[in-house]
């Protein structure tokens, strides 16, 4: 996969972006509160991130194509279809890593689903992911990958 890494560190407690201290905030580190509770947490953040860096959220968790997409964003006259992976660590991998060949092709069917329906007069659109690996102790790490190869 060939990725654009646009934004990417690991922030420390007292000198992090504010997205990093808003998400430490809400994020209890409670392990019970299940896989969809952290994605909703890092879909959140994302979302968030991707609005202060002046993209428009035009749609969350739409289903489309046997497939969901976790943000489309429009950046200027770019449509960001947008995955978001979230972790606790990384001591199974990262969470791009996750992105498999039928992730892949589940995202492209899922694109092409909503600019169908949507009939959007997109002149560009694109592929980003925006992995994310949380910690309790505030030490979260953001990667904003543009324009993923699918």
């Amino acid at each position: 996969m060939s990725v654009n890494n646009r934004q990417s560190g690991n922030h420390q407690s007292g000198n992090q972006p504010q997205e990093n201290r808003a998400l430490g905030n809400r994020w209890s580190g409670n392990r019970s509160s299940g896989n969809r509770a952290l994605g909703r947490v890092g879909e959140n953040f994302a979302a968030e991130y991707l609005q202060r860096r002046g993209y428009f959220i035009i749609d969350r968790n739409w289903r489309g194509g046997n497939a969901e997409i976790d943000i489309v964003s429009q950046y200027h006259a770019t449509v960001v279809f947008v995955e978001v992976k979230t972790r606790r660590s990384v001591s199974h991998g990262f969470p791009i890593e996750a992105i498999t060949a039928a992730k892949r092709e589940r995202m492209k069917r899922a694109a092409l689903a909503w600019l169908s329906e949507h009939q959007h007069a997109a002149r560009a659109f694109r592929f980003d992911v925006i992995s994310i690996v949380l910690s309790p102790e505030g030490n979260h790490n953001v990667s904003h990958f543009e324009n993923i190869e699918l």
